[in-house]
């Protein structure tokens, strides 16, 4: 849903996935992200990118086996674990056709933010800084269906 400041966007599908003969009940959300959205890529039913202008980036990652249910918000000022995060947790979105990292290095002069709001990680990547504090707050609206 297009707003004149905000994207509302949501996840719901009727697609159930399968391993094996085991059903995974995919976690459906919605979250509100500012206005100005470039384009969107999903991976799976577990990886969602949203790129803006200036390469400002916004990762989504839905872990439904993960056991840390802590919700926190800090902001990372390390390169490593910015890359380690987009390595093992947000590397199915990092293809050149798609949200291509390598086309855009992490700049500690912008802000990059990690949410975690339950079995969600939302990463702001590479935010400018007059941006950050409206990401940081749309990104606060995450939820579960």
């Amino acid at each position: 849903m297009y707003y004149q400041d905000s994207v509302v966007y949501l996840f719901n599908t009727n697609m159930i996935p399968r391993s094996d003969n085991e059903f995974i009940r995919p976690l459906l959300f919605r979250i509100k992200l500012p206005a100005g959205l470039l384009c969107t890529y999903t991976s799976g039913f577990d990886a969602f990118g949203f790129l803006y202008p200036e390469k400002q980036v916004v990762f989504v990652h839905l872990d439904p086996y993960g056991e840390n249910f802590h919700d926190t918000s800090y902001r990372i000022m390390d390169k490593r674990e910015t890359e380690r995060l987009l390595l093992y947790k947000l590397n199915t979105l990092n293809h050149r056709d798609q949200l291509d990292m390598d086309g855009n290095p992490f700049d500690p002069n912008r802000s990059t933010w990690l949410i975690k709001r339950g079995k969600a990680t939302i990463l702001l990547y590479n935010i400018n800084n007059e941006n950050a504090s409206r990401f940081i707050r749309y990104a606060m609206s995450f939820s579960f269906l």
